[in-house]
């Protein structure tokens, strides 16, 4: 058999198994072995017709098949090279039972596996602590949990890379097994799921390298990227970005990175975005590195983001910040949330200090860090920062929460007679959205009709009507 009879044999029985995935209620997507490459993967429509055309089935690239991370989908991907990693696998599925029906995807010559099952709230990435893996010098050790709430993907069916495949468990795998069929477990045994590993690695010895990307965590974006750069590849070669977009290798080291960062062998995993830009994911401090020429012109990140910046500011009846993005380090962003919100302690929630209406008065913290995402960093040197916050990747939300200087209130009011914006009823300080309109106590403290008259200028142009109306008015006041 020839080389092109052997990869028409391998789409034609991808294409099959792609069909048989959708019908099981999967969302398959064509790879370059674990790597997805085709353009607007996070959004594609997957419909059978594309399955059977759209150059899925006739590409000799795409001869290996991933899963979309959606409709209840979660991945538990273990990060670790390390002997005692199947005592770590029977000690979870000793303390969760649930995790004994999860299908396990490992890969050959590595003990690695993935682990797919249903988790029934939606989230975007919950994660253990980094830790320095024992095997590997330079490599981390964690374990990241997706949920349908991230733009991810992952490699299920034939390779992995270059001649590594991929095996599951007991032969039971998303082609005979429904997605609705998985084991179902909570948010809150996610979490704790993360927080077992930490005690876990902690008890056998492993090194701590850094808390960042632990619990619950928001993907950072940059957007770093450029020609010129050059990236560390395997074999110890070097590349360009041209050749990442190329798809020519599926990782390379973060040592493109600048500043105290820059010799870093941890691995970045070689992707593209939605726009059909090359990314470089970094698992270590969940970032995801994205082409300059892509940045965004409007602060917000990516579609997804700018949607949850514009609730932001829909919630508070005005925009929060000016286009284009305002430059200032992560500890001046951090300062500037001092002097313009407060906390309320009750319900977690957010206010501007300047708001005067009920709808600034609702904005959660997950959509706050959102809309300063763009101004966290790499913060390494733990002795300038608050005690609560961790050394790593810093959004200034967590400097603002952590610092002394915080305003903290017990809620908001509406009050006439109470001050603007904050004020104190009974000993207990609350955020007054009520405030005098400038037509009835402008800047200065004298009443003035000033505005109301401009107004009327506009409203009747003709002066001897104008001055009918106002006399009408007028007398009926007395």
């Amino acid at each position: 058999m020839t080389c092109a009879d052997n990869s028409t044999k391998i789409l034609n029985k991808q294409t099959r198994l792609r069909l048989k995935l959708r019908s099981l209620g999967y969302t398959p997507l064509a790879n370059l072995d674990k790597r997805c490459m085709l353009k607007g993967w996070p959004r594609l429509d997957v419909t059978e017709e594309l399955i059977k055309s759209g150059g899925w089935a006739r590409s000799r690239s795409y001869k290996a098949t991933g899963l979309r991370i959606q409709d209840g989908l979660m991945v538990l991907d273990f990060d670790i090279d390390d002997s005692e990693l199947t005592d770590l696998f029977a000690a979870l599925r000793e303390a969760f039972p649930e995790l004994r029906h999860a299908l396990r995807r490992g890969r050959e010559q590595s003990k690695r596996e993935a682990w797919f099952l249903r988790c029934d709230e939606d989230f975007n990435q919950i994660g253990s602590c980094t830790f320095k893996d024992r095997q590997i010098d330079g490599a981390a050790a964690h374990i990241e949990i997706f949920g349908s709430g991230s733009s991810r993907q992952f490699g299920a069916f034939e390779n992995h890379s270059e001649g590594i495949l991929y095996k599951w468990v007991d032969d039971k795998s998303p082609a005979n097994v429904q997605l609705d069929e998985l084991p179902p477990i909570t948010k809150d045994q996610v979490l704790e799921i993360a927080r077992f590993t930490d005690q876990w690695l902690t008890d056998k010895g492993f090194e701590l390298f850094t808390k960042a990307g632990a619990g619950e965590v928001e993907p950072l974006r940059k957007y770093t990227l450029t020609d010129d750069m050059v990236f560390n590849v395997e074999g110890g070669h070097s590349a360009t970005l041209a050749d990442l977009r190329d798809g020519m290798y599926d990782s390379c080291t973060m040592s493109f990175e600048r500043g105290s960062q820059a010799i870093n062998p941890n691995r970045g995993i070689v992707g593209l975005d939605h726009e059909g830009g090359t990314t470089i994911w970094d698992p270590a401090f969940c970032i995801t590195y994205h082409e300059r020429q892509f940045k965004p012109s409007t602060i917000g990140g990516d579609d997804d983001l700018r949607k949850a910046v514009n609730e932001l500011r829909e919630a508070e009846g005005r925009p929060i910040e000016t286009a284009p993005r305002i430059e200032m380090s992560t500890f001046a962003r951090a300062q500037h949330l001092l002097t313009h919100y407060a906390f309320i302690e009750e319900t977690g929630k957010i206010v501007r200090l300047d708001g005067d209406t009920f709808g600034a008065c609702g904005i959660s913290i997950k959509s706050f860090r959102d809309a300063n995402i763009q101004w966290a960093s790499r913060i390494m040197d733990g002795a300038n920062l608050p005690y609560s916050v961790q050394t790593g990747m810093v959004n200034p939300i967590e400097l603002w929460l952590a610092s002394p200087d915080l305003i903290r209130l017990c809620g908001v009011v509406r009050r006439p007679d109470q001050a603007f914006p904050l004020c104190t009823i009974d000993g207990k300080k609350f955020k007054n959205v009520y405030k005098v309109p400038d037509h009835i106590m402008p800047q200065g403290g004298t009443h003035s009709a000033d505005v109301f008259f401009k107004f009327m200028e506009k409203f009747i142009p003709d002066a001897t009507e104008r001055a009918w109306l106002l006399d009408a008015l007028s007398c009926k006041m007395t």
